[in-house]
């Protein structure tokens, strides 16, 4: 089927990023959807596939939407109440009496024909549900659960007060000390013409002293 050529490669690409965000219910939905996709592509015109396709119909159809986002709720609910009709349809045509006489007619060429013309049409919508792709949607799911466990993850660290830069950090360099490096840094911020030249980088281990010098050298240049 011509149009579900560019419908499954959407369908496959979401199912990539579905497996990243570990919400249980969106998994079994972009499965079961991508799953119909590809069998509706390629069965043929005979009874054990028409059979096939009804199961895998009513799979999708009784599938649990209650942990979805409430758009993937809106697009699994217009799929399923579409592909109820056509259900009835598969199942009407499966247990028709002399069946495979029947499969050998034009009617019923027709018939099956027109069943996986519908599905597709329904897949296509559900894959394109108010102008934004299945795969958007799945990315955005993936970015918010991103920042969810992001924040669930930084608000149970256990916090501890800073041993350094704390209340009791000094204002300023005792008299006497670090004379030479204040020196050199005043020096080198109030010199020169060029403005951009005037910057400096303190480095140093953890409670070598860093925040007290810049703090001097403000107070020096207040």
């Amino acid at each position: 089927m011509g149009f579900l050529e560019n419908v499954i490669p959407v369908l496959s690409l979401a199912k990539a990023s579905v497996t990243s965000i570990g919400v249980p219910a969106v998994e079994p939905v972009i499965n079961g959807v991508l799953e119909l996709a590809t069998m509706v592509s390629t069965m043929r015109s005979n009874k054990e596939d028409l059979a096939k396709l009804e199961n895998c119909l009513n799979d999708l159809i009784t599938l649990d939407a209650s942990g979805c986002s409430e758009d993937l709720k809106n697009r699994l609910t217009a799929l399923t109440s579409d592909l109820n009709s056509i259900s009835l349809a598969c199942k009407a045509l499966v247990e028709k009496p002399r069946f495979n006489r029947f499969v050998m007619s034009r009617d019923y060429k027709d018939r099956i024909q027109e069943i996986k013309n519908s599905i597709g049409s329904c897949i296509r919508n559900f894959t394109f549900y108010g102008n934004i792709s299945i795969e958007e949607l799945i990315a955005c799911m993936t970015v918010k659960v991103d920042e969810v466990l992001t924040k669930e993850i930084l608000s149970n660290l256990k916090t501890v007060s800073a041993r350094y830069n704390a209340d009791n950090t000094p204002e300023v360099c005792m008299q006497g000390t670090r004379v030479n490096t204040i020196t050199e840094i005043v020096t080198r911020l109030t010199g020169g013409p060029d403005e951009s030249q005037r910057i400096i980088m303190l480095s140093g281990s953890a409670g070598s002293g860093k925040s007290t010098v810049a703090k001097t050298v403000a107070s020096i240049l207040a």
